[in-house]
């Protein structure tokens, strides 16, 4: 995706956000190349810390500046891959059986992609260990949030909180607990999608894509079926 200097440079100073709506920080600056192309973003974090973000991990959405996750681009970029693989087996293996193929080339092909999907499957395997850990933390975290409503619900009805601080501690942590949510909801989602991706077997493929030789008869046999007198 190509962002251009002048459709995000007027956002200078704005926030940065989460897609749960989590601030991230402020951004303060923008790498460009000699197209006048973004290439990385410089956000300011509330901790005074500056970290830079390739624009892939952008998105300029109603004049807000959201910060996807990493993991995001790498699932799609998957997702895309495998699909784009799995058409091109299917087109060989079509082209095989229409003679527009020989053999030898189509070993050959499909070869490549055996290789191609290997690596594919690598990476989705490694994604989903790693969606598992992050979605094993959100709960930890959603977790906390919920004994936090606890401990202020109890400090409420003990009468050591007034009721004005006690619902605004609430509020915000019910809108942490909801950013939460919603990101578990989200990474659950990925990993459910990457594991109904399954890997092409191009040796099965092969087997069942072979030539095989029909073998004609010397002679046929017509039975016919005699008729019984009433």
């Amino acid at each position: 995706m190509v962002i251009l200097v002048e459709d995000i440079g007027r956002l200078l100073g704005k926030n940065v956000e989460t897609p749960y709506h989590v601030a991230v920080g402020k951004l303060i600056g923008v790498d460009t190349n000699i197209r006048n192309e973004v290439t990385q973003v410089s956000v300011e974090h509330a901790s005074c810390e500056l970290t830079k973000y390739p624009i892939a991990q952008i998105r300029v959405q109603n004049e807000s500046i959201v910060l996807v996750p990493a993991w995001k681009d790498e699932a799609a970029d998957l997702e895309r891959e495998y699909v784009t693989a799995s058409k091109r087996m299917t087109a060989l293996k079509a082209l095989l059986s229409d003679g527009d193929i020989d053999m030898a080339a189509y070993r050959e092909m499909t070869s490549e992609y055996e290789s191609a999907m290997n690596a594919i499957e690598n990476r989705r395997l490694a994604l989903i260990n790693l969606l598992k850990e992050m979605s094993s933390k959100v709960e930890e975290r959603i977790h906390g949030l919920q004994l936090a409503l606890t401990d202020n619900k109890l400090l409420y009805s003990s009468g050591v909180v007034e009721a004005t601080a006690y619902k605004e501690s609430c509020q915000v942590i019910h809108e942490m607990l909801d950013a939460q949510v919603a990101e578990k909801k989200d990474i659950q989602a990925t990993i459910e999608a990457l594991t109904q991706l399954e890997q092409i077997q191009p040796s099965q493929e092969l087997a069942r894509s072979e030539p095989v030789e029909q073998k004609v008869p010397d002679f046929v046999v017509v039975k016919i079926r005699e008729e019984t007198s009433a």
